[in-house]
């Protein structure tokens, strides 16, 4: 009886470390995230880092944190910038082309507004899936520019349900760090990107070829 009461209470000890450590280098990942966005054309380099480093460190217990994140962001930074840029200006032109029609006197009359509308909330929505999957798509496949805009489109399409899911997450992270204090701030996003890697990773294992005996298989997720 001694003896399982021992072996129950290292059991549970592990659990916690196991716990303690992943809350604490999510927040750390969190942190490291934020600071890597502020010159704002780094957003998506540090967004790809930031899911790598997550998926790697914290659910696949593989590396350091610090060290994960920066060879990623390294490895990436051109490509996020580029990313970053162009759907920036894309996604600010489709929202000032939406909100000019709604506020003007259109003299063809409220049913062709509502249709251009209509047209810039589509290809809003299809802004949105893209964004969503580019970063980690970017973090996980080592494609040139052509196939990553292409496998990120088949992904966002085939995984609709998916892509819904994630818009809807990341838009109330969005949303959360806009009202919330500072605090709140360095703990939205780690929870939000340790909840997507459940999602997202259900999704790529159909993309990622079975590794080898030899190869350590931590980015393989499949059966």
């Amino acid at each position: 009886m001694a003896a399982d009461n021992w072996n129950n209470d290292r059991f549970s000890e592990g659990r916690l470390m196991t716990l303690i450590n992943t809350i604490g280098n999510s927040l750390l990942l969190g942190i490291l995230f934020l600071i890597c966005s502020l010159p704002v054309v780094t957003f998506g380099t540090s967004l790809s880092a930031f899911y790598y480093a997550m998926i790697k460190t914290v659910r696949r217990e593989r590396g350091y944190p610090v060290r994960e994140f920066f060879s990623a962001f390294k490895r990436n930074i051109l490509k996020g910038i580029i990313f970053t840029v162009l759907l920036g200006v894309i996604g600010y032109l489709l929202f000032l082309n939406r909100t000019i029609y709604i506020t003007k006197d259109d003299p063809d009359g409220a049913a062709h507004t509502a249709l251009w509308v209509t047209v810039y909330d589509i290809l809003l929505v299809v802004w949105a899936a893209f964004t969503v999957w580019i970063f980690p798509v970017i973090s996980r496949f080592k494609l040139e520019f052509k196939k990553t805009v292409s496998l990120t489109f088949t992904i966002a399409g085939r995984y609709f349900y998916f892509t819904v899911l994630l818009i809807a997450g990341w838009a109330l992270t969005v949303y959360l760090c806009l009202k919330l204090s500072v605090g709140f701030t360095l703990i939205v996003p780690p929870l939000a990107c340790y909840g997507a890697t459940y999602i997202i990773e259900r999704a790529f294992r159909r993309f990622i070829p079975k590794p080898s005996e030899k190869e350590d298989g931590w980015y393989y997720d499949g059966e």
